[in-house]
């Protein structure tokens, strides 16, 4: 110790007999223990720290004197973050969004050299892919199953299920509760669990169900709905998941996903009457391009030629719906942009290919002139021009009934039954019902096309015949059309209608009395009496209810969430509690009508990302660690939030210790960016 820092010493030992609540720190530092700040050692910044008025302020604002040396130097008991483990849960939060655990091992160290100095309260952090590991399944994805857990405990939800099989070729069952979350004041699809089965039988999805519905202390007397498929395993009436959801609750209700509905209404309609002419292009013409990126190139140049020459204004159009797109199996309202693009692009192709089955090699000659030919027919051209704007107005639909507000599902609803009324005037006479059906040349197939099949059927006698098979295929999609959507949506179009009750405006304009309210069946567990005291109080024209929540009458999700949080402000005064929610028994009950479920859209978005997380390079994932990823980020999804604003709460910490190695099975992020590896032993950092 050289003589200065002696000096140093000494001078701090005569200061601190006046000043017990001063310090020094090892980096030549005063401390005072009063304000719990820092500032350099010098006469000027102690005398301006000991005169300011915020530290004078704290010396005497206990009893109005100051306090003594032992309750100066006593230490404080404040909570304070642990800034290492905030690091690490962020470095996790961060892989698990955007990145693989194997990236955590680099990461770690570049964070170690570059940006963490000595003292540095983040300094050598520890958080590699073993680490990362247990904190995703162990902390992050437990906190959140713990959250769930605390939110659901006795509300109403709705079920949404659905089975699928991974790459690994494991059959997993996930299953979505949709609830009203208080605290986000809205509705919230969340995930309830991922669980492999063995089988897909009713009996084993069930028990799956249950399984995890007993994790959650949850009931199915809370169940106010149950969404799947139209698969006979999870839907049919008698051996099926809903066969003994109904048993055990006969007040839950049944709905069949919409999207699926329409998407087999379109497919059964299209098979029963469209020729396969249609099925030809549809299948060849994507495959033709999707094969070589020479072909692309070339139709890509030929399209640019016949813009320049002809002038053409669609430059955008052309480039918009190119004919390389392929359709998908499952989502099978995809044909319809397939359709729109072959027949935006019908001159362009019929140049290609006249072209390429010239100059094609013999091995390719068949599927060319195959498509050649169909190309030269101009009645398929209508036909496609047809079916592919009703199938491009159910695809609007389709994309409706995706989303979770009920809303947006009510508008999805009404969209639908204009446009199956719009279907069946098309081969119907307006009129009471049983409706006559049209002649076939009387049917309305779009301005622009029927003028076309007259210009066709002109030409000659045999064009005319064509013209004529034309109206019979349209006749017969729209006929098949129509069948299957009333059967197929009778259902849940029932089901709208009697939630038409809850519309804020049909209830504000007195449209609507106690005695039409649906679901009345379901009404035990709530107190009528004050349900229909709320009622009469809401729809009292003195009550201006109509002027206070003016701004959300169009939407009926957040005109009862409203509802649910108003406070009277004659009552503000009194004691928080059920007098001073003047509508929250009748908003309860409403909102717990408004979480009945209209699709499996969730479910499937689930399974996108499923796919998204576990690929053929990443396939070591088991279910645990995939539920965990799952869980999370769902969970910081509905809640708008990413890794950037993520905050980690205190019950995180708690759950950060040396037991979270010990909770599972699962024992390291292993090889291939990111998967699991079973019973292998972690060094704990």
């Amino acid at each position: 110790m050289d003589a200065k820092e002696k000096k140093k010493i000494r001078l701090f030992n005569n200061l601190k007999e006046n000043k017990p609540w001063l310090k020094l720190l090892k980096n030549d530092k005063l401390y005072c223990d009063v304000c719990q700040t820092a500032f350099r050692f010098k006469k000027d910044n102690l005398h301006k720290h000991e005169t300011a008025a915020k530290h004078n302020k704290i010396l005497t604002q206990r009893d109005g004197k100051q306090p003594t040396i032992h309750e100066t130097l006593k230490p404080k008991k404040e909570k304070t973050i642990p800034f290492k483990k905030r690091a690490e849960l962020i470095m996790t939060a961060h892989t698990v969004f955007h990145s693989n655990f194997r990236a955590l091992d680099h990461l770690t160290e570049l964070i170690n050299k570059e940006f963490c100095s000595q003292g540095s309260k983040v300094a050598h952090v520890e958080c590699k892919r073993s680490k990362g590991g247990k904190l995703l399944v162990n902390v992050l994805g437990t906190w959140c199953k713990q959250d769930l857990k605390k939110v659901l405990t006795g509300k109403k939800f709705s079920l949404l299920i659905d089975e699928s099989t991974d790459l690994a070729s494991k059959k997993v069952l996930a299953i979505i509760i949709r609830y009203f979350d208080e605290k986000e004041k809205k509705i919230i699809d969340a995930l309830l669990g991922l669980q492999e089965v063995p089988i897909a039988t009713g009996e084993k999805l069930f028990e799956a169900l249950c399984s995890v519905m007993d994790e959650f202390n949850l009931s199915l007397d809370n169940c106010v709905s149950f969404a799947s498929d139209g698969a006979n395993n999870v839907s049919g009436q008698t051996n099926s998941v809903w066969s003994r959801v109904r048993d055990q609750n006969p007040q839950t209700i049944q709905v069949r996903c919409v999207c699926h509905s329409l998407a087999l209404c379109a497919k059964k309609a299209f098979l029963h009457a469209m020729p396969t002419e249609i099925f030809d292009l549809i299948e060849l013409i994507p495959s033709h391009f999707s094969l070589s990126h020479a072909r692309r190139d070339k139709y890509s140049k030929l399209a640019d030629e016949f813009i320049k020459i002809q002038a053409n204004e669609n430059h955008e159009a052309l480039k918009v719906y190119s004919p390389f797109v392929k359709h998908s199996e499952i989502r099978w309202l995809s044909r319809g942009k397939v359709l729109k693009a072959i027949d935006k692009n019908w001159g362009l192709l019929q140049a290609y290919f006249d072209e390429y089955a010239r100059n094609c090699p013999r091995d390719n000659q068949t599927k060319a002139r195959t498509i050649q030919q169909i190309l030269q027919k101009a009645c398929i051209r209508q036909l496609i021009k047809f079916v592919a704007e009703i199938v491009e107005e159910l695809d609007e639909c389709n994309r409706l009934f995706q989303s979770v507000s009920y809303s947006k599902a009510e508008k999805a609803n009404f969209e639908l039954q204009q446009l199956h009324r719009r279907i069946v005037v098309r081969y119907k006479y307006a009129g009471p019902e049983p409706r006559k059906s049209r002649e076939d040349k009387e049917i309305d197939l779009g301005l622009s096309v029927q003028a076309e099949l007259f210009r066709i059927a002109a030409q000659s006698e045999k064009d005319a015949q064509e013209v004529k098979g034309i109206r019979k295929c349209c006749r017969g999609f729209l006929e098949a059309l129509d069948v299957e959507i009333s059967r197929r949506t009778a259902s849940n179009t029932e089901t709208f209608q009697q939630m038409k009750f809850f519309s804020p405006k049909e209830i504000l304009l007195g449209r609507k009395t106690l005695k039409d309210m649906p679901y009345k069946d379901s009404l035990e567990g709530y107190d009528l009496s004050r349900i229909e005291r709320e009622f009469r109080s809401l729809t009292d024209p003195l009550n201006g209810a109509q002027d206070k929540f003016k701004s959300v009458l169009d939407n009926t999700e957040q005109f009862w969430s409203r509802l649910f949080f108003y406070i009277d402000e004659t009552d503000v005064g009194a004691p928080e509690g059920e007098e001073s929610y003047p509508f929250r028994t009748l908003a309860t009950f409403v909102l717990d009508r408004l979480i009945i479920a209209h699709s499996t859209a969730s479910v499937e978005r689930l399974f996108s990302l499923c796919n998204c997380i576990k690929t053929r390079r990443r396939n070591r994932f088991t279910t645990p660690v995939l539920e965990a990823m799952v869980r999370f980020r769902t969970y910081m999804n509905s809640r708008n939030k990413c890794c950037h604003n993520f905050d980690p709460p205190e019950e995180m910490y708690r759950l950060f210790t040396v037991d979270m190695y010990k909770k599972t099975e699962e024992r390291r992020i292993g090889n291939e960016d990111g998967g699991i590896s079973e019973n292998e032993e972690t060094e704990e950092e």
